[in-house]
């Protein structure tokens, strides 16, 4: 009997874990459990799986799952921006291992982009004042903006 070499070379490289977005994870939740539920009732009702039958299913499980996902992104604009700030927009970073400061600040500098895009200039700053008038401290600020204390004390330096 010939022996087998069971070398297969180097080991593979272990994967990246990347941290996906919490509204594409409601997502496919949605779906697998819409599809489920579809499942179950074929199979209760011992229907035959026709091309049809699957299409019907796979449809109902994708509006599921773009209903879950848009849920998700209402419900984390809702936690995580004050009501009214920057209405209809909400940006992620993902942080994952890896991950460089440039890539950080390319994606700083694009959701800057997109701010100046849609509110002119200054938004920030103009969200950083509003926020002084309500009484906010220049901690509390920079926590809500995501911008160093620093930054929020010179944006609120001389007048409105």
């Amino acid at each position: 009997m010939d022996r087998v070499s069971h070398d297969a070379g180097p080991p593979l490289p272990a994967p990246i874990d990347r941290m996906p977005h919490p509204a594409d994870l409601a997502m496919w939740r949605g779906w697998g459990e819409a599809l489920r539920v579809r499942l179950d009732e074929v199979a209760a009702a011992r229907q035959v799986l026709t091309p049809e039958l699957l299409a019907a299913m796979s449809e109902y499980a994708y509006e599921a799952g773009q209903a879950a996902q848009k849920a998700c992104r209402s419900e984390l604009r809702e936690a995580t921006l004050p009501s009214g700030l920057f209405p209809g927009i909400h940006w992620v970073i993902p942080i994952f291992p890896g991950m460089t400061r440039e890539d950080v600040e390319r994606g700083v500098s694009q959701i800057m982009d997109e701010l100046r895009f849609h509110y002119g200039e200054h938004a920030l700053r103009a969200a950083a004042r509003r926020l002084s008038r309500e009484g906010k401290t220049h901690y509390a600020i920079a926590g809500l903006l995501g911008v160093a204390h620093p930054t929020v004390k010179e944006w609120l330096k001389g007048p409105d």
